[in-house]
């Protein structure tokens, strides 16, 4: 589904918020972000970072943070 198909199927089934995890970007969430706020819906920044531990590749996420932060960004 799109971000924008995230947040009307999150309204339907009568959640209150949402946070949106894409991979190693924050563009679904600035995306889903518009529509959600023409309809009420919370909204939470988020992201999944990939990463590598020991030759292992896992995904750290992250939530609540300022989308335009420099730290966020470069990662």
């Amino acid at each position: 589904l799109t971000p924008i198909e995230v947040v009307y199927l999150a309204h339907s089934i009568g959640l209150s918020g949402l946070s949106i995890t894409d991979h190693d970007t924050v563009k679904g969430y600035e995306t889903a972000l518009m529509e959600a706020q023409k309809i009420n819906l919370k909204m939470i920044s988020g992201v999944e970072f990939s990463s590598d531990h020991r030759g292992q590749s896992i995904n750290i996420l992250g939530y609540s943070f300022q989308l335009n932060h420099p730290e966020i960004l470069r990662l």
